[in-house]
């Protein structure tokens, strides 16, 4: 079984490999700042948490000090950093933001978006079916403020009407909607 592997760097400045327009690795590394200076091409993760009983889907509160998106509804997730593969970038994210535990097995893919506009991420989808009594989950201060339990179809209503309460914009997760519309339904 594979373990997720800790971040190269730290958060702010974390090392990303460098992808071309089509999002194939070109063989180089920058610094996650360098990225967003000189509109490179790289990876990101979303990680769609799935109540299955009652189909709602946990979303996250960013932090009011993050540049992109502060104050904003969204799904877990962040960049793949270093040698990371997208499925274990999808682990640790959801560790690190919200202290789930995903198993790599039951980590689904569900989907990958490529950028819309002037953005330069490919987003690769993952989802999770949470069948689990939990407790309470263990959120990062820095990064998350408040997570909380949606409706898919309110999330679903409220990323297409391009609210400005949410991160995630309709062109780009239009197509993991319509996947995720075939998961839900098989629920």
């Amino acid at each position: 079984m594979l373990k997720a592997k800790k971040k190269i760097a730290d958060k702010h400045d974390e090392i990303l490999r460098v992808l071309d327009e089509t999002g194939t690795w070109t063989g180089k590394y920058k610094n996650r700042s360098y990225f967003h200076e000189h509109n490179l091409y790289y990876a990101t993760v979303a990680v769609w948490i799935i109540k299955k009983n009652d189909r709602t889907i946990l979303l996250e509160h960013r932090h009011p000090s993050k540049i992109k998106n502060p104050n904003r509804w969204c799904l877990p997730g962040g960049h793949v950093s270093g040698d990371e593969t997208p499925s274990l970038a999808a682990m640790n994210e959801a560790k690190e933001e919200v202290g789930l535990t995903i198993p790599l097995k039951k980590l689904k893919f569900l989907c990958l978006t490529p950028p819309q506009e002037d953005k330069y991420s490919f987003t690769h989808h993952f989802y999770y079916i949470y069948d689990k009594i939990y407790p309470g989950f263990k959120i990062q201060k820095e990064e998350v403020t408040e997570i909380k339990w949606m409706k898919y179809e309110a999330w679903k209503n409220l990323v297409k009407e391009n609210s400005k309460t949410v991160s995630p914009k309709w062109e780009k997760y239009k197509n993991a909607f319509t996947v995720m519309d075939e998961v839900i339904e098989a629920l």
